[in-house]
């Protein structure tokens, strides 16, 4: 059982929030997952920055409902906030999930991405462990068919890397320094890290072009 989530900016609209986890959970019987924007943090350890003058306590109701429906924090990898807005960071998004969820899913984990253009962090759900189909004997000209599939994945390997370079490789790039200007926007503001984030951001888009133009590519001799 899956339950995204969107809480209101507005902390007397999240109180419905908190109210409808709390019911629906006293007729849950069955592995559950509780994933999104909270908008709302558990720990005041999960804030850092900001305005001495904004309220900087963890959200007393927020850990109330985790509490009462029996969730647990499913953890995370990464940078330690999911949100910010100038010097202000917060961890307001995460995974929660019940006792029974845990079980059938032990080696599961969330990682914190860099942020895109959104002042949020997407989440990444990752399993360590997935059990791997059964694979059925081919054919001979199954395999055949796929030997010449091979040799055409090849020549356009060769072609995506002439023409564009490794794509793959170029994605992890950006995305990597983008992780270490984040890091580095966390202690302080810094105007010429954030013209950086805005000049790899358009690279990434380009580079996300170029890798549709590939799969297009592909598609047409599928």
């Amino acid at each position: 059982m899956l339950t995204a989530i969107y809480g209101s900016p507005q902390r007397s609209l999240r109180k419905q929030l908190w109210m409808d986890l709390e019911i629906l959970s006293e007729s849950m019987n069955l592995p559950w997952w509780v994933i999104g924007d909270f908008n709302a943090y558990l720990h005041d350890f999960e804030r850092k920055g900001g305005s001495i003058s904004q309220n900087n306590s963890a959200c007393r109701d927020f850990q109330n409902c985790v509490s009462n429906c029996g969730l647990l924090n499913l953890g995370y990898s990464g940078w330690p906030y999911t949100w910010k807005r100038g010097s202000l960071f917060e961890r307001l998004d995460r995974g929660l999930s019940n006792m029974e969820w845990q079980m059938c899913f032990p080696d599961v984990g969330i990682k914190h991405l860099s942020m895109l253009k959104s002042d949020h962090s997407p989440l990444l759900l990752q399993f360590s462990h997935l059990a791997r189909p059964n694979r059925r004997r081919r054919p001979k000209f199954e395999n055949s068919w796929n030997n010449c599939m091979n040799d055409f994945q090849n020549s356009l390997r060769i072609w995506n890397s002439n023409v564009f370079g490794d794509i793959n490789k170029k994605k992890s790039r950006i995305l990597r320094r983008q992780q270490g200007i984040t890091n580095n926007i966390s202690n302080g503001y810094n105007r010429f890290l954030e013209d950086l984030q805005g000049r790899l951001w358009a690279e990434y888009e380009e580079t996300l072009a170029q890798e549709e133009l590939l799969w297009f590519q592909k598609s047409r001799c599928n």
